[in-house]
């Protein structure tokens, strides 16, 4: 089926599809983290190269989940609509600098009142902004592909676009998840994984 796009929308929900992208993102991570949350295997002290392509490779599969089964289903063509929808060019500057410049400008500023509060100093902008900034652009991109890329448009045909939102965001939240399960857990998240998810529904 070819997805036509009316605005930003899909023409069609395409469940089938969904489902097989899903399959791919989630399936596979929540499998392997089911050998080790369930006492199959055991996670190795020290993370061996293999081990670490693997969690590195996970991190892609927003983007390999919506090229192959866009690739798939409508071949050639879809997967070329896709790709273009990675840059628009009747983008603003204005709203360019928005998309690149928010997230860690909130962070900054969030970590200058703290700095503010505790007393705590270090170079923020080396600790907080360029982190975020990089992050977006090199982890980021990658999952827009799948995330507001590839289901966003489906799920807008079914729903508004608050409600497309927030179902896409839980999604989006719980495929985080194996960051907590998986020994030792998430240092580099402070906090419970429910504040994690609400921010991740509100980002």
């Amino acid at each position: 089926m070819d997805t036509q796009l009316v605005g930003y929308k899909a023409k069609d929900f395409e469940g089938r599809n969904l489902a097989w992208f899903f399959l791919i993102v989630m399936g596979i991570p929540y499998l392997f983290i089911a050998l080790f949350v369930l006492g199959i295997a055991k996670f190795p002290a020290k993370m061996g190269p293999g081990l670490g392509i693997l969690l590195a490779v996970s991190q892609f599969l927003p983007l390999i989940g919506a090229f192959v089964v866009t690739g798939l289903t409508e071949g050639k063509p879809g997967v070329i609509a896709l790709w273009k929808r990675f840059w628009n060019r009747n983008l603003s500057l204005k709203w360019l600098l928005v998309i690149l410049l928010l997230n860690p400008t909130i962070r900054l500023v969030a970590s200058l009142i703290d700095r503010a509060m505790t007393g705590e100093s270090y170079p923020v902008l080396i600790a907080d902004f360029l982190p975020a900034f990089l992050l977006g652009i090199v982890i980021g991109i990658q999952e827009e592909f799948g995330w507001r890329g590839y289901v966003l448009p489906r799920f807008q045909a079914r729903w508004n676009a608050l409600a497309s939102s927030l179902i896409l965001g839980v999604i989006w939240a719980f495929w985080h998840v194996g960051s907590w399960l998986i020994p030792p857990g998430n240092p580099s998240r402070q906090g419970y994984f429910g504040w994690f998810a609400l921010w991740i529904v509100c980002l």
